[in-house]
């Protein structure tokens, strides 16, 4: 109880100072500060209890170390790019909703088409191969979304939309797969939780951060494009650490304890 207390208050306090940067200003670092306090006191919370909500060690294990890392980074900047590009398209480029949700799917219908081949893929080119040259891919596709949208229409964020979507596909589940796969069956249960944690915690933050970002810059009722462009700084600069991180903590040739499912990890954004 005391460690669900801790990351609650800890997490809820790092995204309220976050959100609430523009008006609260120097103010925010005290939540700001106390939600690390907390976050930091539900660490040391886990490794104490016999029942932990995480089990913290189960990041010893480099390879789903850095399949979480990957995940983290993945997740986190898919949630920030779906919630910015559409209201660029609409508040910038003047679409309708309707017409916005219709230009966003070359994002999500890549997934749909491609994530059933993702399997026999990573079993050819290596998890650590894949994971990290489409981190890098939708790095790539990020900064091209942030810099063409600022001054130019649908057209020019077109492909980078798209190879954003095929990376995504190509990615989701592999990264998934690769996490549980480096694990005993036995802690596939407590191992798929925590991997849920790190994708819903990554979302919240990068959303966040980038919100702080874009209220920062955003003036007026109508959404500037100037502000999107520096909000997806949060998710692009995430989306390369996390490709260096996945480098060096996933092995190049990763001991699988047990083959990896990739049917079982598709679409649970």
């Amino acid at each position: 109880m005391q460690g669900l207390i801790a990351v609650t208050l800890g997490l809820a306090l790092v995204v309220l100072a976050l959100v609430e940067s523009e008006v609260w200003g120097a103010a925010a670092l005290v939540p700001f500060a106390g939600g690390l306090a907390s976050l930091y006191a539900f660490w040391v919370i886990e490794h104490r209890v016999e029942a932990p909500l995480v089990d913290f060690s189960l990041f010893d294990n480099a390879a789903f170390l850095g399949a979480s890392v990957a995940a983290l980074a993945l997740v986190g900047s898919y949630w920030t790019v779906m919630f910015y590009e559409p209201q660029f398209l609409q508040g910038s480029l003047g679409y309708s909703v309707i017409a916005a949700g219709a230009l966003i799917l070359p994002i999500t219908l890549p997934m749909i088409f491609i994530s059933p081949f993702t399997g026999r893929l990573m079993g050819r080119v290596g998890a650590r191969r894949l994971l990290v040259s489409g981190l890098l891919a939708c790095a790539a596709a990020t900064a091209a979304i942030a810099l063409l949208g600022r001054n130019h229409g649908y057209g020019a964020v077109f492909v980078p939309f798209l190879v954003y979507g095929i990376s995504l596909a190509l990615l989701y589940a592999p990264v998934s797969s690769a996490a549980m796969a480096a694990l005993p069956r036995a802690k596939a249960g407590v191992a798929a939780g925590v991997l849920g944690m790190v994708r819903l915690m990554s979302g919240a933050l990068l959303l966040a951060a980038s919100g702080a970002i874009f209220q920062n810059l955003n003036d007026g009722p109508k959404t500037s494009a100037d502000a999107v462009s520096a909000a997806l700084i949060v998710p692009l600069v995430v989306l390369v650490l996390g490709a260096v991180i996945t480098f060096r903590f996933l092995p190049a040739s990763a001991k699988h304890e047990h083959p990896p499912r990739i049917e079982h990890h598709r679409f649970h954004f």
